[in-house]
């Protein structure tokens, strides 16, 4: 994940030295794409630390966070009254919280079961997340070429972090 907090620096880099409203729309999308990835990782990081199923509990909080922040950049970024609302990089950006939404219902499913979840059910809940890890690097991928295709199209120069 550390190559695209690099990625949203080279955006920004590129919107601070030019300012076009071009540059908004993409330093807005990277920006959504950069929070959303850390609202994940609060998840992610806190879910490495159960021990128990009980302690599936203790994620409802950060789940709950994660879910009102991503509805609402949902909002924002199909807001009617943004003239880019329909653009190929927004419409990846949607896809790709909303497959986040996915996960973290997951997440949601396994706190709301703490106390009675059998082992099995936790590993079906894990198998959903592994599956849905892959969809999510997949949308990711779909994304960050969204995002360079936008730039290109728009006359940005980046420079695509390896």
């Amino acid at each position: 994940m550390g190559k695209y907090y690099l990625l949203s620096l080279v955006f920004f880099a590129a919107t601070f030295f030019s300012c076009g409203d071009s540059d908004k729309v993409l330093n807005v999308n990277v920006s959504k794409w950069n929070s959303t990835v850390s609202q994940m990782e609060s998840v992610y990081s806190w879910a490495e630390q159960v021990k128990s199923p009980s302690d599936f509990s203790s994620l409802k909080f950060r789940v709950k966070t994660g879910q009102n922040y991503l509805n609402n950049s949902i909002e924002e970024v199909l807001d009617l009254n943004s003239p880019n609302r329909d653009e190929p990089m927004n419409t990846a950006l949607v896809d790709y919280m909303r497959t986040c939404l996915d996960v973290l219902s997951v997440y949601e499913q396994l706190g709301d079961k703490a106390e009675a979840l059998a082992e099995e059910e936790i590993v079906a809940h894990y198998d959903s997340l592994d599956s849905l890890s892959t969809v999510l690097g997949q949308k990711e991928i779909v994304l960050e070429e969204a995002q360079m295709a936008y730039a290109a199209k728009n006359g940005i120069q980046l420079s695509k972090v390896q």
